[in-house]
């Protein structure tokens, strides 16, 4: 079990605060009406949401429950935000961390896990023809995961599909530089902001 999501469950568990602990200077402290975006959530938050529910140890309908309990605890707001952004289609942490820093970039949404041909692909934006693959590094193997890998992106291309690839340092390190380049080949592929 991911140690992420024990912190997160633990941390729903504690008792809620006094009210006098709500105070503009607590870091937690959120003026009613304000919006809540991605760009206030801390990026390990949502790959720790989608890893509960797709294991199975819950749903986002029995998060958001839990969530209406807790009217008033510090945080809250963030977490319900978290759980209605995070998406169970994200198959691994870095896409979900993917998804957040697309997010804060002010990209449009990508569809996740769609078929093209015969392969499928992490991320697609389908008005621009736009693919986003976020490759962990266990993913090339050896020279034959290369070579496969490769072709894979051939086929892609072939049906006329723009590609762009990020690595774990982009995205959790560096995730203005993942929203900057995807921007660009989103722009280059016909996309306006």
């Amino acid at each position: 079990m991911d140690s992420r999501w024990v912190r997160s469950v633990d941390s729903a568990l504690r008792p809620p605060p006094r009210a006098g602990n709500l105070h503009p200077c607590d870091s937690t402290y959120r003026r009613p009406g304000s919006p809540v975006a991605p760009s206030s959530w801390p990026l390990e938050n949502v790959p720790a949401r989608s890893g509960g529910t797709a294991c199975g140890l819950c749903t986002g309908d029995e998060l958001l429950r839990v969530l209406g309990d807790c009217h008033g605890w510090p945080g809250i707001v963030k977490a319900r935000g978290v759980v209605r952004f995070a998406d169970d289609r994200a198959e691994s942490p870095l896409e979900s961390i993917s998804r957040v820093a697309l997010a804060r970039r002010g990209l449009p949404t990508p569809e996740l896990q769609v078929e093209i041909g015969f392969d499928r692909v992490d991320f697609f934006w389908p008005p621009w023809n736009v693919v986003g693959e976020a490759d962990g590094l266990e993913k090339y193997t050896g020279i034959t995961s290369i070579v496969r890998e490769k072709e894979r992106e051939e086929r892609l291309r072939a049906y006329g599909c723009h590609l762009v690839r990020w690595l774990w340092a982009e995205a959790y390190g560096r995730p203005d530089v993942l929203g900057d380049r995807v921007w660009v080949v989103l722009e280059r592929a016909g996309w306006h902001p």
